[in-house]
């Protein structure tokens, strides 16, 4: 598997995919561990997503570029702006570019960067916050000591910042899906190569 945070990108092979992220383990960063070399083809249900632009309350629409690398703009129009939300549990949902297919990730350092195929760190909680504005969170990680989510979130120069650095009542975390449209067909959620091992979440 292949990461490149600084341009947010990851490259991975099916049935191959290692989740023991070395940085995982640190202190204060709360996780699902898996053990290794464990392997179980898992078939993900089709679901149909929903077209939409992400707007960020600092005045910029999330977009993602051919070669996966994520931040904001301001061109209301730009098609790099448009995102599949896919549901995948309750008020959890995978956020896919239409363009790339690549779904947004966060790593266990609170990275965002983008993965060819749907992964445990492709999936958001979904929370409507008081201001009817929408937050992002890792499903995956928060903090451990304070039990603090870690959230997408654009500043205000645009770029894309690191999730546990991004408070839900900051502007940055806040979103606002505007609707495209339903997609006619249903994406292709990939046969994923799963390690399964003994969930550590506190």
């Amino acid at each position: 598997m292949e990461e490149t945070l600084g341009k947010a990108v990851q490259r991975e092979t099916p049935f191959q995919v290692d989740w023991a992220c070395s940085g995982c383990q640190k202190k204060g960063v709360n996780t699902i561990q898996y053990k290794k070399n464990v392997v179980v083809v898992v078939s993900e249900p089709q679901l149909k997503g929903i077209v939409s632009r992400l707007y960020c309350r600092p005045g910029f629409y999330l977009q993602m570029h051919p070669d996966g690398t994520l931040d904001g703009t301001k061109d209301e129009g730009s098609s790099s702006s448009l995102f599949n939300l896919i549901p995948v549990g309750l008020r959890v949902v995978a956020i896919q570019g239409t363009k790339t297919g690549l779904y947004i990730a966060m790593n266990c350092d609170g990275y965002l960067y983008t993965s060819e195929h749907f992964t445990p760190e492709c999936k958001f909680k979904e929370c409507v916050f008081e201001n009817y504005y929408v937050t992002y969170s890792s499903v995956l990680y928060r903090q451990r000591e304070s039990g603090r989510a870690w959230y997408i979130g654009i500043n205000r120069d645009g770029q894309v910042m690191k999730g546990n650095r991004v408070k839900k009542t900051k502007a940055a975390a806040h979103f606002l899906p505007k609707l495209i449209e339903d997609c006619m067909s249903p994406p292709s959620l990939h046969h994923l190569g799963k390690e399964v091992g003994k969930g550590i979440c506190q």
